[in-house]
């Protein structure tokens, strides 16, 4: 679980993406809201989703996370504070009193259903809780021989290097990862090590989760069990075919009334 400190680095290294919030604040425009966002982080897709004109819930298990995004609100517009509904809970559970014209599970947010079970849970509920007709989207990495690799044997105890983050002020973040495969439960048991350097001070903090592996013939069969039509697959936000195991599988779908 994230602490306030990890949420503050982790949003150092996911802020300057913005492919995948391009194309779902695209897919917001295209039908509006309102949007029930499962795993909405610190906010990085909500909020310019809210500058757009569309009512979003933000649903996070991570408190942490959540009081992030009100950081991240300061200075925005009251209309686009209006907008959005910040709710603490868990994806295969989140309800609310309205249906949902549209529900997105952004930023590999699918991955920390873990479980068979858990994915199925998950996509039912975004089934229960949207309107007929409304649409699920969402991304997530492909298992790759490569990064499977590196999570196999001795090479499992080897840290992955991320980045690192130059602050104005002469603070100095890094961001390792490491990961161990767990094939027979199709999982990759991840941790991350923060190290916070300023002046001739470290601190050295690390979190861990279990991350599930989803294949797309897997997704696309726990889609049709929760009741929905498949609408697209590609393989990145510019509409890529999916054709590799590195590429982003990038998903919609239709609620089957």
């Amino acid at each position: 679980m994230l602490t306030a400190d990890t949420a503050r680095w982790y949003d150092l290294f996911t802020d300057p993406q913005t492919a995948d919030v391009d194309w779902y604040v695209a897919r917001a425009r295209e039908e509006g809201g309102p949007i029930a966002e499962l795993g909405a982080g610190s906010g990085r897709i909500t909020v310019p989703m809210a500058r757009a004109g569309v009512d979003v819930h933000a649903v996070d298990i991570s408190a942490p996370m959540l009081d992030r995004m009100a950081l991240r609100l300061q200075g925005e517009a009251e209309a686009v504070h209006a907008r959005i509904e910040r709710f603490e809970g868990d994806m295969r559970v989140f309800g609310h009193d309205e249906a949902y014209q549209q529900v997105f599970l952004p930023y590999r947010s699918f991955l920390h259903m873990a479980t068979a079970q858990d994915r199925h849970q998950c996509l039912w509920n975004a089934w229960r809780i949207l309107k007929p007709g409304g649409r699920l989207a969402l991304n997530f990495f492909h298992p790759e021989p490569g990064v499977l690799q590196r999570a196999s044997g001795d090479q499992a105890r080897a840290w992955w290097d991320l980045g690192v983050h130059e602050g104005a002020d002469g603070t100095v973040v890094r961001c390792q990862q490491q990961g161990r495969l767990d094939l027979l439960n199709k999982v990759m048991h991840m941790r991350f090590r923060w190290v916070e350097e300023r002046e001739e001070e470290a601190r050295v903090v690390e979190e861990g989760f279990t991350a599930g592996l989803v294949f797309r013939d897997e997704l696309v069969l726990h889609l049709e069990l929760a009741g929905f039509a498949l609408e697209e697959v590609r393989g990145d936000f510019e509409g890529a075919l999916l054709e590799r195991a590195d590429q982003e599988v990038v998903v919609t779908a239709r609620k089957v009334s």
